[in-house]
């Protein structure tokens, strides 16, 4: 190309060779520490070999002077190539997609000639990629660690361990703070009770994206689990109570979670997933084996049976056609035909095996295990069955496919509040199972598939024994979402327990089969949470003069995924449907409604009345008086009011034709957050004459005590910053008594 001139300076100084007053941009071929070869278009700086002329010495360069001058040069765009920046031990581990590199040089002045290295490049890791899209390019440079000891050497079927100055194995840090990869924004993309959002600090070649920067004694870097240092405080609330944290120890690196990606040619993913099915035939037997001997009841157990039987009636064709495939794939390139052949036979199993695990015994993480292999081998299989298709996955001509994961089975603890232990109460040590997978390839859509599940634990409201309400048993809670189809909450519930002052309830509701109730124990579940409980309605009670009726007694459990915490409620009848209880004349009803969290009363409701009536009928006319007094209650966290009211009433009838009546009502409401007392008295006539009618109301309400919550002069005219004074104070002084005007001597 024609470059510009460059400048006379008489002496020959290194300079940058431009086109158009623009630094020219060479090719250099690179080996990345992939054996991948990468070409990169970058500008370079002329340093002319030899004597220089005028000054009749060896050139020399700057070594003070050189980052200034020559900084145009320092900044490689990479326009979205990937670079392995550490020696790999599965594909693609060590990669990342470059936006631009930094580059530094140690010069060398005798040999007129430098030795550059990495400073810094900027890049988006594919697993934050694949997994959150909205994830940004950030700023990265190489792990302290990583220069100081280099890796450990391992192979693909270890795992990170202790034993190494860097047994974490990090190869990068965040130059600056770090982004988070954020599920929450988006209900396709959360784990439902769990979101598993995560502050990257650093890369791993074992765990890939990381919260711990790996520095100053880091856990991670002699090979330990420390949840606070790896996830930070990015964690929400499981069930509104408790940070997932808290319940987490440090451990091994294996119960870290690993966040990595991979992307695999065709015929290597075809092999893999049909392992992975085989892998997931076995896990699911056993599960729904279990589901069938600890159902909650015979109905329970009846359909997970029925799901099971579906199951097992596809595994043995299943498993006899992935291992002829998979042992026809290790066989290649000999006997290509028997690919073609394997794959034939169990693409046809597949989609009778999508039907089996769709029934609605089957948990959420076994369909979640089973359809992911399923879906991918579906697309490969159709390929590989004809011999056109094969040979396209032989040569490469096919794609791979890119797969990002996020995986984690930890091991968790109970967790409680000071006095009140074991309100969570897990009972295996590995409960709960996060996994979210984005599958993209050049033969088939993107595909996601996220799943959050726990399962065999107890919730104990609040405390557990004779300090116990309520104990709620749970089989699994289970959350799946994806690209395939709609959200998919998995609950069953293994029953309920009441406890303490309670457990009078928890009698009648033995006496009952747990799925034989007229209006049986309800679970209503939404992707906000989950609600358990039941109402029972007792028979009325009569004894001479004496009357109890509509007699109902309730209660439930909500149980929110995120956000709010868990809460459970006992009523005694409602407010729509009181009880109704009478003595001769005389009669009134009532209802008590009590809500409660294990951070303490949510809301306490209460209302009684009694009430004594007479009636007159002569014929001709009929008349009644009815005099009633009752009380209100209403308790809320911060807040509440108490009601008092004397309400009397009386009317008269004329032949239909001509009626009137009076109610007089007087009510004092205590405000007990304001200590206000607020009487009403209210007086109503009502006049009907054939179709014509009226009613006159007459109120008068009067505040009776109380200042508590009113704004002080101070909020009502706040001083100004500036000056101190205010405006409207100073108009309100001069409207009484105008401010002299100021004397000088």
């Amino acid at each position: 190309p024609d470059l510009d001139v460059p400048a006379e300076d008489g002496d020959q100084s290194p300079f940058i060779p431009r086109r158009a007053g623009t630094p020219f941009s060479f090719t250099l071929t690179t080996v990345d520490r992939a054996g991948e070869v990468r070409s990169w278009a970058a500008p370079l700086v002329f340093v002319q070999a030899g004597m220089n002329r005028r000054l009749r010495r060896p050139m020399l360069i700057n070594g003070d002077q050189a980052p200034g001058l020559y900084e145009a040069v320092q900044q490689i765009q990479g326009r979205g190539q990937t670079l392995s920046v550490a020696p790999p031990v599965e594909t693609g581990d060590t990669a990342v997609e470059t936006t631009h590199l930094i580059f530094t040089g140690d010069l060398d002045a005798a040999n007129v000639t430098s030795r550059p290295r990495l400073k810094q490049l900027r890049a988006v890791l594919p697993s934050m990629r694949h997994l959150a899209p909205q994830a940004p390019a950030v700023d990265l440079v190489l792990a302290k660690p990583y220069l100081d000891h280099g890796l450990p050497n391992r192979t693909i079927d270890q795992k990170p361990g202790p034993g190494h100055p860097n047994a974490g194995e990090l190869i990068l840090a965040l130059a600056s703070g770090g982004p988070a990869v954020d599920f929450t924004s988006g209900s396709d993309r959360s784990g439902g009770f769990v979101a598993p959002n995560l502050v990257v600090n650093a890369v791993s070649r074992g765990l890939g994206a990381v919260g711990d920067k790996g520095t100053g004694g880091s856990p991670l870097q002699t090979g330990t689990f420390d949840p606070t240092a790896f996830l930070g405080a990015a964690m929400p609330k499981l069930f509104g109570l408790f940070s997932l944290l808290e319940l987490l120890e440090a451990a091994g690196l294996d119960e870290a979670p690993a966040f990595v990606s991979d992307a695999l040619d065709a015929v290597t993913k075809l092999l893999t997933e049909a392992e992975r099915l085989k892998a997931a035939l076995e896990d699911a037997q056993q599960r729904l084996a279990a589901e069938v001997a600890d159902g909650a009841h015979d109905g329970a157990k009846a359909i997970a049976q029925q799901a099971k039987d579906a199951l097992d009636a596809q595994t043995a064709a299943l498993t006899s056609h992935a291992d002829a495939l998979i042992a026809a794939v290790r066989n290649l390139p000999d006997q290509p035909e028997a690919v073609s052949a394997a794959a034939v036979a169990l693409a046809g199993d597949l989609d009778p095996l999508l039907t089996a695990i769709g029934l609605p015994g089957v948990p959420a993480a076994v369909r979640s295990a089973l359809s992911k292999p399923v879906q991918t081998l579906k697309t490969l299989t159709e390929l590989a069955s004809d011999a056109a298709g094969l040979a396209r996955l032989l040569q490469g001509l096919a794609g791979g496919q890119v797969t990002a994961q996020l995986s984690w089975r930890p091991k968790i603890k109970p967790w409680g509040l000071s006095g009140v232990p074991n309100i969570f109460f897990p009972h295996s040590d590995h409960p709960l199972h996060l996994d979210v997978e984005v599958r993209a390839s050049a033969s088939a859509p993107p595909a996601v598939d996220i799943l959050a599940e726990i399962v065999d634990f107890d919730l104990n409201l609040i405390g557990t024994g004779s300090g116990g309400l309520m104990k709620l048993m749970f089989r699994r809670i289970g959350f799946r979402a994806g690209s395939a189809g709609k959200a998919e909450v998995d609950v069953v519930f293994g029953g309920i327990g009441f406890l303490g002052p309670l457990s009078f309830v928890d009698r009648l509701r033995e006496l009952i089969p747990f799925d034989g109730f007229a209006d049986p124990p309800y679970v209503d579940v939404s992707p906000e949470g989950v609600t358990a409980g039941f109402d029972l309605t007792l028979p009325n009670v009569s004894v001479g003069v004496f009357s109890l009726e509509n007699i109902s007694l309730g209660a439930d459990a909500r149980v929110p995924f995120l956000g709010d915490a868990l809460t459970v409620g006992f009523h005694f009848c409602s407010k729509d449907s009181p009880f109704r209880l009478t003595v001769m004349c005389i009669g009134g009803g009532g209802w008590l409604a009590l809500r409660a969290s294990p951070k303490g009363l949510v809301l306490l409701e209460l209302g009684l009345e009694a009430c004594a009536c007479l009636s007159v009928d002569l014929g001709v006319a009929s008349g009644s008086v009815s005099i009633a007094v009752g009380v209100y209650l209403r308790l809320e966290s911060d807040k509440g009011l108490l009601t008092a009211y004397f309400r009397i009433r009386g009317e008269v009838d004329v032949l239909g034709l001509i009626s009137a009546s009076i109610t007089l009502e007087l009510s004092l409401t205590y405000h007990f957050e304001t200590g206000k007392l607020i009487g009403r008295a209210s007086l109503v006539v009502e006049v009907e004459v054939l179709f014509f009618s009226a009613s006159v109301e007459i109120s008068v309400e009067r505040k009776l005590a109380g200042s508590k919550g009113d704004p002080t002069l101070k909020e009502i005219m706040p001083p100004s910053e500036t000056d101190g004074l205010n405006v409207d104070w100073a108009l309100y002084c001069e409207a009484f008594a105008p401010v002299p005007a100021e004397v000088t001597p």
